[in-house]
């Protein structure tokens, strides 16, 4: 629960296409994550505002709304002439009273950010990471079908600079070696029938510890799109979708199909490594998906 550092009443949350920011309907008052205000304000205020934040020893005697500790006085210039803005640099959170966030200069609507360097997207994902639990959980939607499902979701991810269309080809390849074999007699034997095509795909095509090299070594790709049922399929194509459609547009194309190739070789090695002699097919996308995992 966001409560306001004017009249400690529960902030309401306001959603818009740049976020979510959350009002108090007494005073007016809004506080904004800094992914928010990113979005909302131009870069150069929300790089002033958050290094003045991290540098700043004055404090205000308002608490922060998700931490409820002391935040910082920060003095923004806008127009000649000051700002009084306070923001907490541990949920990386400002609150604004009546008025202030509409007199701060808005991100231009065309604007296109410039992709960090290496060395920024790591310190960028560190202050994230160090954000409290309870500053995370109030950006998170309850009713999304991720949350409603039990499953990871994404929150505050880089906007994409093109579209993944080799991660979703990749997951309508593993859908398509899934389901068709499964439908391939009709709706009624499905079940019966679809598991026989799914065993003998596996047989014919997954990778053999005790034989890596059959069809010249392309079973450690072809395994990859090969799995045991609808469920185990569905789950890898989320999970291929949840981390694949950034990295696609973070390292380009090419890069990111090295990257699936390399960790979907590594984990079938590993599998080798602990199970040498084994003769059982091994199928399924879970070890280049947690190369994809471990990268992000």
């Amino acid at each position: 629960m966001l409560l306001c550092p004017r009249c400690t009443t529960e902030l309401a949350a306001e959603k818009s296409e740049q976020g979510t920011t959350y009002a108090c309907a007494a005073c007016q008052g809004r506080a904004a994550t800094m992914p928010v205000l990113r979005k909302k304000l131009l870069p150069e205020i929300v790089n002033d505002l958050w290094l003045r934040a991290r540098t700043t020893k004055v404090r205000s005697n308002r608490p922060c709304p998700s931490c409820h500790d002391g935040m910082a006085a920060l003095r923004i210039p806008v127009d000649a002439k000051d700002t009084a803005i306070d923001a907490c640099e541990r949920c990386q959170m400002a609150w604004f009273d009546a008025g202030e966030l509409d007199v701060l200069p808005p991100r231009p609507p065309d604007s296109t950010p410039e992709p960090l360097s290496p060395r920024a997207a790591t310190a960028y994902g560190e202050l994230v990471a160090s954000r409290p639990r309870e500053a995370i959980a109030a950006e998170l939607d309850p009713w999304d079908p991720a949350a409603l499902a039990g499953v990871p979701a994404k929150f505050g991810a880089p906007e994409r600079t093109l579209r993944p269309y080799v991660t979703w080809a990749i997951a309508i390849l593993m859908l398509g070696f899934t389901f068709v074999p499964i439908f391939r007699h009709g709706l009624v034997h499905a079940f019966d029938h679809g598991r026989d095509e799914l065993h003998r795909l596996a047989l014919a095509w997954g990778f053999i510890p005790a034989d890596p090299w059959r069809h010249g070594g392309l079973t450690s790709f072809t395994s990859f799109f090969l799995h045991g049922g609808a469920i185990h399929v569905v789950f890898n194509a989320y999970f291929l979708l949840l981390t694949g459609e950034d990295l696609e547009s973070v390292l380009g194309r090419v890069k990111f199909v090295l990257l699936l190739a390399c960790a979907t070789v590594l984990g079938d090695l590993v599998h080798m490594a602990a199970d040498r002699y084994s003769s059982i097919p091994c199928v399924g996308a879970s070890g280049g998906i947690s190369g994809l995992f471990a990268y992000y």
